[in-house]
């Protein structure tokens, strides 16, 4: 961790699950999500981590094989991550740190995912199929 005031290490390591690959910030700044991708045989998950204390609070939130990104909606409610190896996205409440929905079914090998500024949709870019996905985050369905 580096303090941005100064530019100097402030923590060394904090353990999360394997493969860290993707981080996102809750939009208070207290909460930093994530990405595990895990060995390729097993799902990987979300970590979760105080950013006051730069302390563990979740070691992980199983979501689904080879997670690659992660993003947060803008009211910090909501994390969505693009899982490359399951075609999926999975939800993950941040007031409980749980699992909301396993899988959104998306094209092949979703990459990336962004979130529209007034939280309304999720964009997925799936790098198999050459496609973008979009999810109706109210619903957590394809917007159609």
């Amino acid at each position: 961790m580096i303090d941005t005031a100064t530019n100097r290490v402030t923590t060394r390591a904090i353990k999360v699950g394997s493969y860290p690959s993707a981080i996102a910030l809750s939009p208070d700044g207290s909460r930093a999500y994530v990405v595990n991708s895990g060995p390729v045989s097993t799902n990987g998950s979300v970590s979760v981590v105080d950013t006051a204390t730069n302390s563990l609070v979740v070691r992980a939130i199983e979501v689904g094989r080879f997670p690659e990104q992660i993003a947060i909606t803008p009211d910090g409610s909501h994390v969505y991550v693009a899982n490359f190896g399951s075609n999926a996205v999975s939800v993950v409440d941040t007031a409980t740190n749980s699992l909301t929905v396993k899988a959104i079914e998306v094209g092949r090998g979703p990459i990336a995912v962004a979130i529209t500024p007034d939280g309304s949709r999720a964009y997925v870019s799936n790098s198999r199929s050459n496609t973008v996905s979009v999810i109706d985050t109210a619903t957590n369905k394809p917007a159609g």
